[in-house]
């Protein structure tokens, strides 16, 4: 078992699995967990529970793309790794944030 914890980003921890024996340098299977996605609550309306699990849908692929690099033995901590999860992540949470502003244009109108 190998644990890997991104550096300050999002709270992204990966546990990998043993090593594989007949791949070197990968990993069979692994979790992840961070701080990404938005909590589902009940004090939400309707179109903010729709944005959320739409929201939480992308991040859910990033995250599994984040773990299977990890499993394939990318050097998921490197800096040019880090930077490209960060810039995706402000691209998804920036979509939400548009799609927002325009629900908020239309109800004033």
């Amino acid at each position: 078992m190998k644990t890997i914890t991104l550096p300050n980003i999002l709270g992204i921890v990966i546990e990998l699995g043993e090593e594989d024996i007949d791949l070197p340098g990968t990993y069979d299977g692994g979790t992840i967990k961070s701080d990404m996605a938005i909590p589902i609550t009940d004090m939400m309306t309707e179109d903010e529970r729709e944005d959320a699990e739409h929201f939480n849908g992308r991040i859910n692929i990033l995250e599994q793309i984040i773990l299977n690099c990890a499993i394939s033995g990318v050097d998921v901590t490197s800096n040019a790794f880090v930077e490209a999860i960060e810039s995706t992540f402000e691209l998804v949470n920036g979509e939400l944030s548009l799609k927002r502003q325009r629900r908020l244009l239309l109800s004033l109108s």
